[in-house]
């Protein structure tokens, strides 16, 4: 777009038009994205303007060899002037000397009053321009210290996407066997999210059992949403198995700070089992941090909530959290984060109304066992895709209601929407940054 918009700029020499913001775009891809995004950009970018009547057939010969030449040699040398050079080189020897067979072949130019050099010294006029501007931008950039974050950021974002893709088709490929000690609420809630992703649930809360229960399976999701005296042993016998046996488990403190009861049996928990992910909301984790919280019954306080004013912070307080823990620690709201002790997932899917919704909390925790167990290599990526695909699937579940549907459907949509979803529809649909 800013090539094309960039050929406004243009003046003519010796016959040809030079823009010289596309010789900086080719840089700036050079740097930025590599040979392969850059011959792409400078190819459509020709196309355009030739379509929309701003440029000619030499638009072609013009930009493609400077963009493919000067990422060639940032891409081997990383090296800046040199990148520079490319591009001139590129584009007024090799672009000037093709544009003359283009010239007389494709626009009909008379040879016998063309030489073939002819096109050398104006496709040169062009590109010095544009590497003498990409040349400031680029160093002001780097001086800024920058450009390193925008190298790292393309091609991180492209990593984690291609990451996700991976984890969701790990779950559908090995269909782990999940054992679950949920709450009676959303027990069945959890269990259809649990085949919708691919995997197996088993639910078993009895202490006599837990153990054995564990041992065939491959994963534990404990949720502590509707605790009670019989249940806390089993938690923990289930949990300690599952470390004997190298198990992924995860954590969901349902409203941990609203009782001492559910305080006090997720700090012992904390304890006795080392959990893989820890998934909650703001005022829940919180509440195991620090001690004391603000959870309103097993709804994040509105105080607490995280915001784009206070993420950077929200983001430091989270890794610290994970670092202390051993664990991933998934917070979740209206912006998602998922975080170990160095890195951390800003999730943005979803959509308001999935609070309207009793125990997508839950749902999205056995989903993340389900995750993190087919994929125990990468427990962050794991949890992230997890949160992702059941953001995602709030949005598409959304899209599909009516005017007379209300919170049941939308449920039973969101489930279907995991279901039918996939890691190819979860890469491309996760809405992210990493900090």
């Amino acid at each position: 777009a800013v090539a094309v918009a960039g050929s406004l700029f243009s003046f003519p020499v010796f016959g040809s038009k030079c823009s010289p913001v596309q010789h900086m775009v080719n840089i700036l891809c050079a740097v930025l994205l590599g040979p392969g995004y850059g011959l792409g950009a400078a190819f459509a970018a020709a196309l355009i303007r030739n379509l929309l009547g701003l440029g000619s057939l030499m638009a072609f010969p013009g930009s493609m060899f400077g963009a493919l030449i000067c990422g060639l040699v940032y891409q081997k040398t990383q090296n800046i002037p040199a990148t520079l050079i490319g591009e001139v080189f590129g584009t007024s020897v090799l672009g000037g000397l093709t544009a003359y067979p283009v010239a007389v072949f494709l626009m009909g130019k008379s040879a016998a009053g063309l030489a073939f050099y002819a096109y050398v010294i104006p496709f040169l006029v062009s590109t010095a321009g544009g590497a003498v501007i990409s040349g400031v931008l680029i160093y002001s950039l780097k001086k800024a210290n920058i450009l390193a974050g925008m190298q790292q950021g393309y091609w991180l974002s492209l990593s984690c996407r291609s990451m996700l893709k991976q984890m969701f088709d790990q779950v559908r490929e090995k269909s782990p066997l999940i054992h679950n000690i949920t709450n009676y609420v959303t027990v069945n809630d959890c269990a259809n999210m649990v085949l919708a992703c691919g995997a197996s649930p088993i639910m078993a809360d009895d202490k006599e059992e837990v153990a054995e229960i564990q041992t065939i399976c491959a994963g534990l999701n404990i949720n502590i949403g509707t605790l009670n005296s019989r249940t806390i042993e089993s938690m923990k016998i289930a949990g300690m198995r599952a470390n004997e046996l190298g198990h992924p488990a995860v954590l969901d403190p349902v409203g941990v700070g609203a009782s001492t009861l559910r305080t006090s049996t997720a700090n012992e928990l904390l304890k006795t089992v080392k959990f893989t992910v820890i998934r909650g909301n703001i005022s829940e984790i919180k509440t195991l941090a620090v001690g004391t919280g603000t959870t309103k019954g097993v709804d994040a306080d509105i105080a607490d909530r995280v915001t784009e004013d206070n993420l950077d912070e929200a983001v430091a307080f989270v890794k610290k959290f994970a670092g202390r823990t051993g664990a991933v620690i998934a917070v979740t709201g209206a912006i998602d984060l998922v975080a170990d002790a160095k890195k951390a997932y800003c999730i943005y899917n979803g959509h308001p109304m999935m609070s309207s919704i009793t125990g997508t909390g839950c749902q999205l925790s056995a989903l993340t066992a389900a995750f993190v167990t087919a994929n125990q290599e990468h427990p962050l990526e794991a949890a992230a895709a997890a949160v992702c695909a059941m953001g995602l699937a709030g949005e598409i579940a959304h899209e599909r209601l009516t005017p007379q549907d209300g919170n049941a459907t939308y449920r039973n949509y969101i489930i279907d929407a995991i279901y039918h979803m996939d890691g190819d529809e979860l890469e491309h649909g996760a809405k992210f940054e990493v900090k």
